[in-house]
């Protein structure tokens, strides 16, 4: 996953460092010699500064959004490692404290998704139902061990 998501980060600086000139280019080579073309070029001459900034910023959000779906996928991580020392925990081991352990990485990940996660929407949807089933499962390991 770390590797996938580092991946996505330099594709995305690759795309926000290279794209606009590439695309300033293309559209200068097209509309070359094109007669009927010329006031796009000359539109696209006066405007392309915020056309090159507008790549960058959205490639701000999309690095941005990626950090959020790795933390939310840490999250998710930690939930799973902690609901596997929970199955162990009747058989001897200190119940009260895994609980309280769960229920606290439980309450900062929905504190997190809600604070940052939207900014993820690919993301958002899958952990809230993951943290809602998480939510569910753990209230109903509780009740069910004496």
């Amino acid at each position: 996953m770390i590797t996938a998501w580092f991946a996505g980060i330099v594709l995305t600086l690759v795309f926000a460092l290279f794209a606009p000139e590439i695309l300033d280019k293309a559209i200068l080579r097209f509309t070359k010699h094109k007669a009927g073309l010329e006031p796009f070029r000359i539109w696209w001459q006066a405007r392309k500064g915020y056309v090159k900034r507008a790549i960058k910023i959205i490639a701000i959000v999309l690095i941005f959004g990626q950090t959020v779906g790795f933390q939310l996928f840490i999250f998710e991580e930690a939930l799973q490692t902690t609901m596997f020392a929970t199955w162990q925990a009747p058989a001897g081991g200190d119940r009260a404290a895994l609980a309280a352990t769960y229920r606290t990485i439980l309450d900062q990940s929905w504190r997190f998704l809600y604070a940052v996660g939207w900014t993820n929407p690919l993301a958002f949807a899958p952990f809230k139902a993951y943290f809602e089933s998480a939510e569910q499962w753990y209230i109903n390991a509780y009740r069910s061990v004496p």
